[in-house]
């Protein structure tokens, strides 16, 4: 039996998910075709199948992909002089879709896991960690003075992750809107809602 070289078979599989990445990001996940994917990534489906058994799987490889730079990110910047900072600057870069799935990838998901409980699971799970992710510079707003002390880190990271992921739908629901503006409303309207309370010496 022909040996597998493991180096060799990773450098394989992130050729695929590459190219699904851009099918996905051109086409949308159900526009994506398997014969697409493919042609993009220049080798049969036998083969494409011997790497990734459906759509799913890569999209979940994606999404682990960069989780885990997050993660790896996130480490980074906490122990950088300013972890909040940081932080907010990359939710305006997320409201200006800077470095975000396209909005058809995106809404393509969220759509899929209303009845594909393996897509659902995708969602969900990536949900929970990314909500991880951003309770965690909460706290760090919290322990320095920049976010209110009684707002839920857990739950205000959900509202973070809804309002980034809902704003993907402003240029489809009206595209003539200014991005850009509609983007740093919706980062003044999250400041808000961190900030502390305004206190006696502050009027």
């Amino acid at each position: 039996m022909r040996k597998v070289d493991p180096a060799k078979h990773e450098e394989k599989r992130q050729e695929i998910l590459e190219a699904a990445g851009r099918c996905f990001t051109r086409s949308g996940f159900h526009g994506a075709t398997t014969s697409a994917i493919c042609a993009e990534a220049n080798i049969s489906p036998g083969h494409l199948f011997h790497y990734f058994d459906s759509k799913e799987a890569m999209i979940a490889a994606i999404i682990r992909a960069r989780l885990d730079d997050a993660m790896a990110h996130t480490e980074r910047v906490m122990e950088s002089a300013d972890p909040f900072g940081t932080f907010v600057q990359g939710i305006e870069d997320a409201l200006l879709t800077k470095g975000r799935m396209n909005n058809a990838l995106l809404l393509d998901m969220l759509a899929e896991a209303r009845h594909n409980p393996t897509m659902a699971k995708i969602v969900q799970d990536s949900t929970r960690q990314g909500r991880a992710v951003v309770a965690a510079f909460l706290r760090k707003g919290q322990e320095e003075g920049r976010v209110d002390a009684n707002l839920d880190p857990e739950l205000a990271a959900a509202i973070v992750i809804g309002v980034i992921d809902g704003s993907q739908s402003i240029a489809i629901r009206d595209p003539e809107l200014d991005k850009e503006k509609s983007g740093k409303l919706l980062l003044t309207m999250l400041l808000r809602l961190f900030a502390p309370p305004a206190t006696a010496d502050d009027a």
